[in-house]
C-alpha cells in the first residue's frame, strides 16, 4: 500500500490504536508499520513522532479521534486534513502521495471528508468554545496531536497524513467526568472519575452519550484499518 516507505503511526490512546492490531503481518513490498500511543497531546506526539524516525519509519501518519467545530460534521466521520492549523497563520499541508494511498483503502460508500484540522493545546469541551475557534480559524476539527506529527516529519524531510474519526460533535459539551477520566497518557482513571461523578451527577447521561460517540469512531476507524489489511499492507504494533 504505502511502497517502500516503512510507515510510523502516532496514536494518543491505546484505544484508537487497538484496531491498528489488524495490521501484524509486512506487505508484499516488506514495508512495516509500528505504532507509538504516548499521551495527549504535543510533546507526547513528537517524542513519539521522534522515536519512530529513529527506529525506521519512513513516513508518518497521526491517528484517533477528533472533535468537530464544523456543525456537519457527525461521530464516526472520517477526516483526513486538507491543512493542519497551528498558531498565527501557519499551515501545514499533508504529504498527497500518502493522503492518496491512505484514501485508496477505504471501503465502497465511506466518505472522507478532506478538511482543515487545527490544533489545540487542551480539550475544546464547551459548544461555545468550538463555536468560536470555527468562527476564527475555519477548521472543521480539531486534535492535539497531528501537528506536532507534522513539524517532525517536515524537519525530518519525510512524508506526513493524518487520519481523525469524530468523536463529539460540535453541539455537544463535554462532561467534566470525561476530562478527569484518563491521564495524559491515556490511562484510565477510575477513582478520580468517580469522585468527578459523585461530585457532577448529572454528567451520567452525557458520559454514557459520550461512550456511543466514542463506539462511532471506533467502528469507523477499525472499517479504515480494515481496508487497509485487505490492500496486503501490515507491521508490527507496539
Amino acid at each position: 500500500m504505502f511502497g517502500s516507505r516503512s510507515l510510523g503511526v502516532v496514536c494518543a490512546l491505546p484505544r484508537e490504536a487497538r484496531c491498528l492490531r489488524l495490521l501484524t503481518q509486512p506487505d508484499a513490498a516488506g514495508s512495516a508499520i509500528r505504532v507509538h500511543a504516548r499521551g495527549l497531546g504535543y510533546a507526547a506526539a513528537a517524542s513519539a513522532a521522534r522515536d519512530l524516525l529513529h527506529e525506521g519509519a519512513k513516513a508518518l501518519l497521526s491517528w484517533g479521534y477528533a472533535g468537530a467545530l464544523d456543525p456537519s460534521l457527525q461521530p464516526g466521520d472520517i477526516v483526513v486534513p486538507a491543512c493542519l492549523i497551528g498558531p498565527g497563520s501557519e499551515c501545514i499541508v499533508p504529504d498527497a502521495g500518502l493522503v492518496a494511498a491512505i484514501t485508496h483503502c477505504v471501503a465502497a460508500g465511506t466518505t472522507i471528508n478532506k478538511l482543515p484540522i487545527a490544533h489545540v493545546d487542551s480539550v475544546l469541551a464547551t459548544v461555545q468554545q468550538k463555536r468560536d475557534l470555527f468562527q476564527v480559524t475555519g477548521a472543521a476539527a480539531v486534535d492535539m496531536e497531528s501537528l506536532a506529527v507534522a513539524h517532525i516529519a517536515r524537519d525530518a524531510g519525510v512524508a506526513m497524513a493524518s487520519i481523525r474519526a469524530i468523536v463529539d460533535p460540535a453541539g455537544f459539551t463535554l462532561p467534566l467526568a470525561a476530562l478527569s477520566a484518563v491521564d495524559a497518557k491515556g490511562r484510565p482513571r477510575p477513582l478520580a472519575l468517580l469522585l468527578s461523578l459523585l461530585r457532577h451527577p448529572h454528567d451520567c447521561v452525557a458520559l454514557w452519550r459520550l461512550q456511543r460517540l466514542t463506539v462511532a469512531a471506533d467502528q469507523a476507524l477499525c472499517a479504515l484499518a480494515g481496508g487497509m489489511c485487505t490492500q496486503g499492507h501490515g507491521g508490527n504494533a507496539h
